[in-house]
């Protein structure tokens, strides 16, 4: 149950090798208070968006965005409007004999072959339809949790500085607009170099790449209300027409604007059997 008191249902899962996937559903506006899961856990945000904070770290995540959890790390989690569905391993031994430190935690805003775990969440849905039958997931989820692990441990998170939160609000309310250095320094308060290197740092991007991010998530946000087309989502993500937008969108994703909505719409039929759940939590 979240601390606002919206009670979460257990999601089934199937075992593929070393770990249990499932698909997790959250409900729009629930918050999670601060808990920690018994086994480590590996997911990434197919749609919607969440917003999690730990001592270290407050991350916006979108559609596309993956995180590695250590078992027992601490975090807490409010999310979006139109909720978040991802796509989750519990790791239930350990990978290649490598044990997740509290270290190795970190969201991977710069995950390779993102096509390839948006097919494999396609691949899992089926198999929920199905009943939860086992078929062949194995390797493809053994290669997906390796990728992610090796990412984060590849590249340790950077502590961030305290003025970026600000940054990355105005940000939030300028993407309908064009978004300037000068003047995202000038909310910073610092040189825009200094700017520039920090986003490398924390985010492993440029601050442009970063515009880009959001402004692809919030397209992916908007594409899941069925009487919205591209069109009209290149304009509310400030993008100059709907072939920039599709150039982004596949950039990022791997798929076009309306290949994602097609999943979106195909996943959105009703699924008594799936449920919503936040995984072997503590409180």
């Amino acid at each position: 149950m979240t601390d606002d008191g919206c009670l979460v249902r257990p999601a089934r899962a199937v075992r593929a090798g070393g770990a249990l996937v499932r698909i997790v559903r959250y409900p729009p506006g629930a918050h999670y208070a601060p808990h920690a899961h018994r086994t480590a856990t590996v997911s990434m945000i197919v749609f919607g968006g969440l917003e999690e904070r730990s001592e270290q770290v407050c991350f916006q995540a979108g559609v596309g965005d993956c995180v590695v959890k250590p078992a027992s790390f601490v975090h807490q989690n409010r999310i979006g409007p139109m909720g978040a569905v991802t796509l989750q391993f519990e790791l239930t031994s350990d990978r290649d004999g490598r044990q997740l430190r509290v270290g190795d935690y970190g969201w991977l805003p710069v995950v390779p072959r993102i096509d390839r775990l948006l097919a494999l969440f396609g691949t899992v849905a089926g198999v929920a339809r199905s009943g939860w039958r086992r078929t062949g997931l194995r390797l493809p989820v053994d290669d997906a949790i390796n990728t992610l692990v090796a990412e984060a441990q590849v590249h340790p998170r950077w502590p961030a500085p305290s003025w970026l939160p600000e940054v990355e609000q105005e940000i939030e309310h300028r993407l309908e607009q064009p978004v300037r250095m000068a003047d995202l320094a000038a909310v910073a308060g610092v040189h825009r170099v200094h700017l520039s290197r920090t986003f490398q740092r924390v985010h492993r991007c440029t601050p442009s790449a970063y515009v880009q991010r959001r402004r692809v998530q919030r397209a992916a946000v908007l594409l899941q209300d069925p009487t919205v087309d591209a069109a009209q989502v290149a304009i509310r993500v400030g993008c100059c027409d709907q072939a920039h937008l599709c150039r982004l969108f596949a950039r990022r994703m791997g798929l076009s604007p309306t290949q994602y909505q097609r999943l979106v719409r195909s996943w959105s039929r009703p699924e008594p059997e799936i449920g919503t759940e936040v995984a072997n939590v503590q409180f």
